[in-house]
């Protein structure tokens, strides 16, 4: 089973602090990464991620599994 993260946010609200909003931490974990964590939590490890705003600078901060897909 694979399961679809959107992580397309701009986050317009928190513009002046962070951009963009997948990459943003709390408590030492990014958004996009506790989203992935609760999915593997729930039993599937392949993932496909659609990054839409500054998607090669989320590419570039995430370390990529093998499990792992950017479109």
């Amino acid at each position: 089973m694979e399961a679809l993260i959107i992580a397309a946010g701009q986050g317009s609200r928190l513009r002046k602090r962070f951009s963009p909003k997948p990459l943003l931490k709390i408590f030492g974990l990014r958004l996009l990464e506790r989203v992935i964590l609760s999915v593997k939590y729930a039993g599937i490890y392949d993932f496909k991620i659609v990054p839409g705003y500054k998607a090669a600078s989320m590419k570039k901060e995430l370390a990529m599994g093998k499990n792992m897909t950017f479109i």
